[in-house]
């Protein structure tokens, strides 16, 4: 068919209220008009048209009006058609190279010009025919038509993930799922088929993390990815393809108990901060007043009320940078600081009016493993405490919080985590600046700072023995 007479073509079924697609996308299903009401008499369509012609049918109706119809590829019921002294239902089927042929089947004879068989007959006979060759079978169609591994759907589901309208990832998740990807994932599992990612598959990789000696929560976490993969590959109506009914009893997926979430004590904690000095002392302090570190490396100046007391969340650092989406919704929020802790906080601040509250000599934001591995190890070890990360500062500021009985529905606000119930969204304290800024005070910090001042003498006297 010409460019010519395709436009033509196109433009009459505009006319018509069709929707005709050029029929060379074979993934693309045409609507129809005038419905499968009757058997349909004659065909002007060859019957197998050769592959990058029309395959619309022309066809004339039990109302006697023609109808342009072109069969669904997903859901069929069939068409029926007379051809000579036979009842045929035509419907498409997928070949082995993933393209679709259109086929036919005979229903029942005609005699006499009449079907042997009821209309309503007809269509029983051919639903059966059409089920029976099995062209609406999700499985027929993954194993002929979606044939992806599992890195090409993981690759797929990572970008989507970051750039979907609903609950885009941040990029520190999408960071953590590209490195479990590239370490465990693809090159246990990339090379397979989507279809072949089942219980039997999964028992094995997780057999080898066993062996590997990962933890059970980062086996638990790794395998939650592996679901959602699987899970995302979707059809034209949304279901899913490669529906699972993962069974953790046959794959032996290691049971989380006990899960270490190691804490600091209101006597560890004064002793660390006083170990470090200048903005990593002021970190530490912050750190330990329900702030993620993320959060506070992507903090701005701008974000600090002048008297120190109150700071809004709206930004986090990441490895490319700083960035405005946080970890959840409830992240964004405004933290109370205690006067003795907001005080420091001025101090360092200074005359500085814009910038990063914490920053590299460069201007950039801090880096969170050479905080971790320069600052906070080297202080564990100092004081003969067990190796944590930065987290264990939040549930101590946590368990802290509980002791004074401050109201769960603020803890939460603080942290930056979300309401557990119905009736705590109808809580009203955290809009209560006032009464907010009265419990920190009354809260207090959970432990004694020691003064900067007492710092810097004890450098001063120290220098003074260096000398002599």
């Amino acid at each position: 068919m010409s460019a010519v007479s395709q436009a033509e073509k196109i433009s009459a079924a505009k006319t018509r209220g069709l929707h005709i697609i050029n029929s060379s996308d074979h993934s693309s299903e045409f609507a129809t008009s005038g419905g499968s009401s009757g058997t349909l008499t004659e065909s002007t369509s060859v019957p197998d048209a050769p592959r990058g012609q029309s395959d619309t049918l022309t066809q004339t109706g039990t109302h006697g009006r023609k109808v342009h119809r072109r069969m669904r590829s997903r859901f069929q019921k069939g068409t029926l058609q007379k051809a000579g002294n036979w009842v045929i239902v035509r419907f498409r089927i997928d070949t082995p190279d993933g393209q679709r042929s259109l086929t036919h089947e005979k229903v029942c004879k005609i005699v006499n010009g009449k079907p042997t068989l009821s209309l309503a007959e007809q269509r029983r006979r051919a639903a059966e025919i059409v089920d029976a060759a099995g062209v609406n079978n999700t499985t027929q169609i993954k194993q002929n038509v979606l044939a992806l591994t599992f890195a090409e759907q993981a690759e797929k589901f990572l970008k989507c993930s970051r750039t979907r309208n609903r609950n885009p990832v941040s990029t520190n998740t999408d960071y953590t799922w590209r490195t479990t990807l590239d370490k465990w994932l693809l090159p246990n599992l990339g090379e397979m088929l989507l279809q072949d990612v089942n219980n039997r598959a999964v028992k094995e990789l997780v057999e080898k993390m066993v062996k590997a000696k990962l933890a059970a929560k980062s086996i638990d976490n790794y395998m939650g990815l592996v679901k959602l993969i699987v899970a995302s590959a979707i059809d034209e109506n949304g279901e899913e393809i490669y529906p699972r009914k993962w069974n953790h009893e046959f794959i032996d997926l290691p049971e989380v108990k006990n899960q270490h979430k190691p804490s600091f004590t209101a006597e560890q904690v004064p002793d660390m901060i006083a170990k470090a000095e200048g903005q990593e002392r002021m970190l530490l302090l912050l750190v330990a007043s329900s702030l993620r570190l993320g959060e506070l490396l992507g903090l701005s100046i701008q974000d600090i009320s002048d008297d120190g007391t109150t700071i809004t969340v709206a930004k986090q650092a990441t490895r490319g940078g700083v960035t405005n989406r946080l970890k959840t919704h409830n992240a964004y929020r405004i933290v109370d600081v205690h006067p003795d802790v907001a005080a420091e906080l001025v101090a360092f601040i200074g005359d500085r009016t814009t910038g990063l509250v914490f920053a590299s000599s460069t201007g950039k934001p801090l880096s969170h493993s050479n905080l971790r591995n320069r600052l906070l190890y080297p202080i564990l070890e100092a004081a003969g405490i067990d190796r944590a990360g930065f987290h264990a500062f939040r549930r101590f500021r946590v368990t802290h919080l509980r002791k004074k009985r401050v109201p769960e529905d603020l803890i939460r606000f603080w942290l930056g985590h979300g309401d557990k119930t119905v009736t705590d969204g109808y809580s009203q304290l955290k809009q209560d600046t006032e009464y907010r800024k009265a419990v920190i005070q009354q809260a207090g910090i959970g432990f004694e700072i020691t003064p900067v001042v007492q710092n810097v003498q004890k450098s001063e006297k120290e220098e003074v023995n260096l000398a002599a």
